[in-house]
C-alpha cells in the first residue's frame, strides 16, 4: 500500500504526499551521483585515497553523512504521522475495555436516550400535524358553510316549486341567441328599403336599420319569458299587452313605409294590398318565431332559474375554493407519514448501532491499525531506498576514482560498503498488526 492510498480515518488524515517525498529525495540523489562522479575523477587522478589507506576517505564519511540526514527527514515526517493513529489505537482499546465491562448499563441508557428521543420526535410530529389540520380544517369549514348555505337556498326554492330540474326544451342559451341574431339580420334586407327615403347617407341607413335588428331579438326575448312565466309573475301580462301590440304596429308602419316605397319607383306597378300584408305577416312571423324561441329556452319558474343559476354558480365557485385545500391536506397527510416513517427508520438505525458498539468500536482499531502499519511500511521501504542510493553513491565515487587512478590499484580502505541499517528508525518499529 503506497502512501497516496492512505485515506482519513476517525478524523485524522494520514495522507502522505508520497510522490512528493520521493521526489525530493531522487532530486538530491542524482545530484549526489553527478557531484561525487566529478570528485570520484579528481580524486583518482591525484590517486586519492592511497592505496595502502585502511580507513576511508574523508569524501565516503561525506557521502554517508548526506544519506543519514535523508533519514533524519524521513524521520521528522512520519514520527508525526505514525503518533496520532498509534494514541488512537491506545484510545480506542481502553475504550472498548470500558464498554466491554459496562455494556449492558450503556446499551440501556443508551437505547433509553434514542427512545425519548423517539417520543419527543414523535410527538412534535403529531401537534404539527394537528395545528395543520386545524388551519385547513378552519379554512375548509369556512367555504363549506358557504356552500351549505347555498344549498339550503337553493332546497328551499325547489321545496316551494316542487320541482329541483328546470324545464326547457332548448337548454344552451347561446343556441337561443344564435337563433335570435339570425333572424334579426334577416331584417336588414327588409327594412334598409324603408330607411331610405330618409334620404341619408348609406351608412345611416344601414345603423337604422340595425336598430331594428336589434330590436327584434331583444324584444322577443323579452316576450318569451313573459309568456313562459305569466304564472309566476302576473306583472308579465301587462309586459305582454305592451310588448305585442308595440311590436305588430312597428311592424305595420314598417310594412307601409317599405310598400309607399316601391309605389314610388319608377316604371314599377305599386303594390297591392295582398304584398303590403304579406311584408307585415313576415316580419311579424320572425317575431312570433323568436318570441317561440325564448318561451322553449327558458322555464315556467323565473325563481327556480334564478336559483338554479346561483347554485351552480356557488357549485363551481365551492369546487374552486376547496380543491386547493384538499390538495393541501393530502401533502400535508403525506408529509406527516413520511416523517413518521423516517423518525421510525432512524430510531430502528440507531436501535442497531446500540446492539453494534462493540464491533463498531473494534472495527475502528482495525482500521487505525490498517492504517498505522501501511504509514509504518511506506517509510521503512523509504529507508531501504535511502540506504540503497547511499550504496550506489559511494560506488559510483569508487568507479570513478578507480578510472582516474595512474596505477589502476585498488586502496585498501575499499571493503564492502557498511550499510545505514543501524541508523534505521522506522524498521526497528513493529506493526499493530503482527499478523
Amino acid at each position: 500500500m503506497n502512501v497516496n492510498s492512505i485515506k482519513v480515518v476517525e478524523g485524522y488524515d494520514f495522507s502522505v504526499k508520497q510522490k512528493e517525498l520521493r521526489n525530493e529525495l531522487n532530486k538530491r540523489h542524482e545530484k549526489r551521483l553527478d557531484l561525487y562522479e566529478v570528485q570520484g575523477k579528481n580524486d583518482g587522478v591525484l590517486n586519492v585515497p592511497g592505496v595502502d589507506d585502511e580507513s576511508a576517505s574523508e569524501i565516503e564519511y561525506e557521502i554517508r553523512n548526506a544519506y543519514k540526514s535523508d533519514l533524519k527527514i524521513i524521520e521528522q515526517k512520519g514520527r508525526p504521522l505514525l503518533d496520532e493513529p498509534h494514541i488512537k489505537i491506545k484510545q480506542l482499546k481502553e475504550e472498548k475495555e470500558i464498554l466491554i465491562s459496562n455494556i449492558d448499563d450503556v446499551k440501556e441508557k443508551k437505547s433509553s436516550i434514542a427512545q425519548d428521543r423517539k417520543k419527543t420526535r414523535l410527538e412534535e410530529a403529531d401537534k404539527n400535524n394537528e395545528l395543520n389540520k386545524n388551519n385547513v380544517n378552519d379554512q375548509k369549514r369556512i367555504i363549506e358553510l358557504n356552500w351549505q348555505d347555498a344549498q339550503k337556498d337553493f332546497k328551499e326554492v325547489t321545496d316551494r316549486i316542487g320541482r329541483k330540474q328546470m324545464v326547457n326544451y332548448i337548454k344552451p342559451a347561446w343556441i337561443e341567441w344564435l337563433i335570435l341574431v339570425f333572424l334579426g339580420l334577416c331584417e336588414i334586407p327588409l327594412n334598409y328599403t324603408v330607411f331610405v327615403n330618409f334620404m341619408l347617407p348609406k351608412k345611416e341607413t344601414y345603423m337604422l336599420s340595425g336598430l331594428l335588428v336589434i330590436a327584434v331579438p331583444i324584444l322577443a326575448h323579452h316576450a318569451g319569458i313573459c309568456w313562459r312565466q305569466y304564472e309566476e309573475s302576473k306583472k308579465y301580462i301587462y309586459h305582454l299587452l305592451i310588448v305585442i301590440p308595440l311590436m305588430i304596429g312597428l311592424n305595420v308602419a314598417v310594412g307601409i313605409l317599405r310598400t309607399d316605397y316601391i309605389a314610388d319607383l319608377p316604371n314599377v306597378t305599386p303594390p297591392e294590398l295582398t304584398n303590403t300584408l304579406t311584408f307585415i305577416m313576415l316580419s311579424n312571423i320572425l317575431f312570433l318565431v323568436g318570441v317561440i324561441v325564448s318561451f322553449l329556452h327558458h322555464d315556467k319558474s323565473q325563481e327556480l332559474t334564478v336559483a338554479t343559476k346561483n347554485y351552480i354558480k356557488n357549485e363551481k365557485e365551492y369546487v374552486k375554493k376547496i380543491a386547493p385545500l384538499l390538495k393541501l391536506e393530502r401533502e400535508e397527510q403525506s408529509k406527516y407519514i413520511h416523517l413518521i416513517k423516517q423518525i421510525e427508520e432512524e430510531n430502528d438505525e440507531e436501535r442497531k448501532r446500540i446492539e453494534s458498539l462493540v464491533p463498531d468500536i473494534e472495527k475502528k482499531i482495525a482500521d487505525t491499525v490498517g492504517m498505522y502499519d501501511s504509514i509504518l511500511n511506506v517509510f521503512k521501504a523509504l529507508e531501504k531506498e535511502i540506504d540503497a542510493n547511499y550504496i550506489v553513491c559511494v560506488s559510483r565515487y569508487r568507479a570513478a576514482n578507480q578510472r582516474s587512478r595512474n596505477n589502476k590499484e585498488r586502496p585498501h580502505s575499499w571493503k564492502k560498503i557498511a550499510s545505514l541499517e543501524k541508523n534505521f528508525v522506522f524498521s526497528g518499529i513493529k506493526e499493530e498488526d503482527e499478523n
